[in-house]
């Protein structure tokens, strides 16, 4: 992972990435994890998020994973805030189930779900109207039963997305030369990049070949790649999609009877906010945070500021509750409260990265130099 992280960011790709894991089961098995979603991290945090997935301990040999199930989740849960290029890759060797029903939904995603049962083919049409859908596939063990299952993708996605290999370490290979294509390059040119990387000649050949279909109908107008992004021509206008649309805002602060002596311990702790792991240039990027606060700190934005650290937010993210918090300010009140710092009780503690928040202080940073 951070050789694919670094790659996109060196080589261009793609503009400040985030990345959320997807570990795929059988839900008609008998372990109870038939699917674990990470939240969306960048650079280094992309490692925690994998070391939190566990390894799926059975399956049933009946030639089907639970695929649709990510794709219910990603198509309908997922809400894309600025994203310019969103990508979704699966990989594997194995189909999904043709129907997804009501109660295996209501089971593994909780109350709200409402159809009884729900046609997987037609939820994959939806999600390739959001993101960049690719699948990585590598031959099924029984020949019989591959045809079958290629099939199945190539109706589903088109041949030039279903991604052919041999050998599964060729799969970051097709990842990053998938982005790099559908973001503007020329095959030939990602083929240069994979040489100044030093990949073998063999392992060239498998990702040419297999990004060649996708290659030829882009440069031939046939696909258009999914793109969006929210389009503003000032700060103002940021300010005012990110106050309507994007997330409860900070503005309520703390609840009065939120223990202080607990906030105080936290605050304190962050006076050193360079117990991060932070690289170079997240380190002039926080010294440029500071020196920002100590220049306008009457008229910083409320919802830029961190209620925990009183610092402006490095690494925001949102409780369940819609508050934003710094990320290590909030995992520390999280290691011994079952409640927001809001006050309000929380049924999980899942962070979400505020990917929207954290440019609007980019944009607002660089219109004050």
């Amino acid at each position: 992972m951070p050789m694919f992280y670094g790659q996109i960011m060196m080589q261009k790709y793609l503009e400040e990435p985030a990345i959320s894991f997807c570990a795929i089961g059988d839900h008609t098995a008998e372990d109870d994890t038939p699917i674990q979603i990470s939240e969306f991290g960048q650079g280094k945090g992309i490692d925690q998020l994998i070391s939190k997935l566990v390894l799926w301990k059975s399956g049933n040999g009946n030639e089907h994973e639970s695929y649709e199930l990510a794709t219910y989740f990603y198509e309908s849960n997922v809400e894309l805030m600025n994203a310019e290029m969103p990508f979704y890759f699966v990989t594997g060797d194995e189909g999904y189930f043709d129907q997804i029903d009501g109660a295996v939904l209501l089971k593994i995603f909780g109350k709200g779900i409402k159809q009884n049962s729900m046609n997987s083919k037609e939820l994959w049409n939806k999600l390739m109207e959001k993101y960049n859908v690719f699948h990585i596939h590598k031959p099924y063990t029984s020949a019989n039963y591959e045809k079958k299952i290629h099939q199945q993708w190539v109706e589903t996605l088109g041949e030039e997305r279903v991604l052919d290999i041999i050998h599964p370490k060729a799969c970051i290979d097709l990842m990053l030369g998938a982005i790099a294509l559908t973001s503007g390059k020329s095959l030939l040119q990602y083929v240069r990049d994979m040489k100044q990387r030093g990949q073998t000649e063999e392992r060239i050949d498998e990702v040419e070949k297999a990004l060649s279909k996708y290659a030829e109908k882009l440069s031939n107008g046939q696909i258009i790649p999914v793109k969006f992004k929210a389009t503003t021509n000032n700060l103002s206008d940021k300010e005012s999609i990110f106050n309507q649309n994007v997330l409860s805002v900070n503005k309520s602060s703390l609840k009065n009877d939120v223990n202080q002596a607990d906030i105080d311990e936290i605050t304190d702790a962050f006076r050193s906010i360079f117990s991060y792991d932070l690289d170079s240039d997240g380190i002039i990027y926080m010294g440029n945070l500071r020196n920002l606060k100590i220049m306008k700190s009457n008229e910083i934005p409320a919802e830029f500021i961190c209620p925990l650290t009183k610092e402006i937010l490095f690494d925001p993210v949102m409780t369940e509750d819609g508050n934003s918090y710094e990320r290590k300010a909030i995992e520390k009140w999280l290691e011994t409260h079952d409640f927001s710092p809001s006050g309000a009780q929380l049924s999980s503690k899942i962070l979400l990265p505020n990917l929207a928040l954290k440019q609007l202080i980019r944009d607002y940073l660089d219109s004050s130099n």
